[in-house]
């Protein structure tokens, strides 16, 4: 059984550990945007939703241990949803799937 922790337990602490990884982004992985995204999301876009997205979904924790959540932001006036995961050793953060909504 997984242990809460405060990632979990906590939608705000989440949304803050995001954005203290974002600052550095060598703490980022982010993969062609042609393989993780749906629509024509910019990279500019998912760097937005990194900075000031509010969480829309999550946070959940996986089976490799790493904690998830779905990021929304507006840009343009659409939202742009990302799909985020801290790693189990909550210092990097990989983008899982990038869509427009």
């Amino acid at each position: 059984m997984i242990q809460p922790t405060p990632m979990l337990s906590s939608p705000r602490a989440f949304i803050k550990r995001v954005r203290d990884i974002a600052t550095d982004s060598f703490n980022v992985a982010i993969p062609p945007l042609e393989s993780c995204r749906s629509g024509r999301v910019l990279m500019s876009q998912v760097w937005q939703a990194l900075e000031r997205g509010e969480l829309h979904h999550g946070p959940t924790s996986e089976e490799d241990g790493s904690v998830s959540g779905v990021l929304q932001v507006l840009t343009a006036g659409l939202p742009i949803y990302v799909t985020v995961s801290i790693t189990p050793e909550g210092n990097q953060l990989l983008v899982r799937f990038v869509e427009e909504g």
